[in-house]
């Protein structure tokens, strides 16, 4: 009888024994788990964190390179009126002539083009498509634009009747 108490005794401690260390292994699986759920957390949160940077750095990007183009469009379009009032006076063409040239580094080949199109026509139909392709290169809705005539803008007694102003009508 004592040799099965002490079988008994024996299974009792082995079952114990089993069941300590199966809950310690859930435990520690359990551990694991969390530990790794706590990890990929991190690695998502970084990730998320890089490609949070990642856009803003490119949306700056693209905002400085619009407004380098608002730049170069804005000094292309103030050296016109002088160039039309002057006739195409030497000085006021070599002004238009150099913001053209570093427009044409950066600008959209539509703009380019425009800008060839006005130099040879100087009327308020070139001017107008013009400054629509400028405005499509910088993502800018046409819808409802109106454009008033050369005439109207640069006055022909301010240009001493050098620029021949064909267009009447709005563009």
């Amino acid at each position: 009888m004592r040799q099965r108490l002490v079988i008994g005794f024996f299974w009792l401690v082995c079952f114990i024994a089993v069941a300590v260390i199966g809950y310690a292994g859930l435990y520690i699986l359990t551990q694991a788990q969390q530990t790794i759920a706590a990890i990929i957390a991190a690695i998502a949160g970084l990730l998320t964190t890089m490609l949070t940077q990642a856009f803003i750095r490119a949306g700056e990007q693209e905002a400085a390179r619009v407004r380098a183009l608002q730049e170069r469009y804005a000094e292309i379009l103030r050296n016109i009126g002088p160039f039309l009032r002057s006739g195409g006076a030497q000085s006021n063409a070599d002004a238009l002539a150099a913001e053209y040239l570093i427009a044409c580094t950066v600008a959209a080949p539509q703009v380019v083009g425009c800008v060839n199109q006005f130099m040879k026509t100087r009327n308020s139909g070139s001017l107008g498509n013009l400054i629509r392709a400028m405005r499509k290169d910088l993502g800018l809705a046409e819808r409802g634009l109106v454009f008033v005539p050369l005439d109207k803008v640069y006055n022909a007694s301010q240009t001493g009747g050098l620029i021949q102003i064909t267009d009447k009508e709005m563009v």
